[in-house]
């Protein structure tokens, strides 16, 4: 009985194959702070049984973290997972189902999932997204390791003059309130390396698109650097049914930028340009984005403005717009 009990796991993740990365990303943060996971990408080897697995692992947990995103809304096996543990506790009282909002998908949420409160890690950083998943799991109360600040506390030199608290910079003011205000930080441009972030994105995009490839028998994948750029290929029996290649530049001699060409072997300009941006701070998310302007690459429209993209959001629209040409040469 004793080593039975061994054997029952903190956290069983419960996910999309096309969440796969922030799946990971959870169950790494989870480990390295002492909890114990399953998860299908690190635990369902090959030779086993899909489906005994997902039961063993709804029941050999004590709770069961959904990440959700409108993929995961969306999927048929993914119901039977957080609905397993949504029946062992349906009043919520002991935080069994903890969902963690991935991908922005308010406008799909529907059914039971508007009761349950849900971790919302949309636009954060790693650190406060870290921070986020840890605090969100605590079954406890959320009050902080460090005492509040005494909102009425005014620091002054005993030898000078108390300040008056209606006075801002020597000048009375009927409209202003009595005790210290809550003044919002500034929201300003943080410094980054855009060449260094360029790489990291291309690096970001070649290992998600191989993963996702190679876990499927009829399709190959090829990614190699080519005269300053990154050239992938995916292929179906040696055919070559989508190509990208991923430059150092953009349009108007910036080396900085990033630009896309030869996108499923269609060249719309001179340069074979399908789309090019730059990499921006994006203030109010504290992160960098990639202002992109996009002319074949992922629509079938020329559109005039830029638009912002995090590295997350423009994996998931480079993916659905390849995943649909690899379902069209299917057919």
């Amino acid at each position: 009985m004793a080593q039975e009990k061994q054997s029952i796991k903190d956290f069983f993740v419960s996910y999309n194959g096309a969440d796969k990365a922030w799946a990971e990303w959870i169950a790494w943060q989870l480990e390295e702070a002492g909890f114990s996971t399953i998860l299908q990408a690190w635990d369902f080897r090959p030779g086993g049984n899909f489906v005994l697995k997902m039961q063993e692992a709804s029941e050999k947990t004590k709770r069961t973290i959904a990440v959700l995103s409108p993929n995961y809304l969306n999927a048929d096996f993914t119901q039977t997972e957080w609905a397993a543990a949504f029946r062992r506790d349906p009043q919520g009282t002991k935080g069994i189902l903890v969902p963690v909002m991935v991908h922005d998908c308010r406008q799909e949420i529907e059914g039971l999932w508007p009761q349950i409160i849900y971790i919302n890690l949309v636009g954060l950083s790693e650190q406060t997204a870290r921070k986020a998943v840890l605090e969100g799991i605590n079954r406890g109360r959320n009050k902080p390791e460090t005492p509040p600040v005494f909102p009425g506390a005014i620091q002054h030199n005993d030898a000078e003059e108390p300040h008056f608290p209606g006075r801002a910079g020597g000048v009375s003011s009927p409209n202003f309130s009595e005790g210290k205000p809550t003044l919002p930080r500034p929201r300003l441009n943080r410094s980054f390396n855009p060449y260094k972030t360029r790489d990291e994105w291309i690096d970001y995009i070649t290992a998600n698109l191989r993963e996702a490839i190679e876990g499927e028998a009829s399709l190959g994948f090829y990614a190699e650097d080519v005269e300053g750029h990154r050239q992938i290929r995916i292929l179906r029996n040696q055919d070559t049914i989508y190509s990208l290649n991923i430059n150092k530049g953009a349009l108007g001699r910036s080396d900085d930028g990033i630009s896309f060409s030869n996108a499923v072997g269609r060249m719309i300009s001179s340069g074979g340009i399908n789309a090019w941006g730059h990499f921006k701070w994006d203030a109010a998310k504290e992160l960098v984005i990639l202002e992109l302007h996009d002319m074949s690459l992922l629509s079938s429209f020329i559109s005039g403005d830029a638009q912002g993209y995090t590295k997350e959001a423009f994996l998931e629209a480079l993916w659905n717009k390849i995943r649909s040409v690899i379902e069209n040469s299917d057919r």
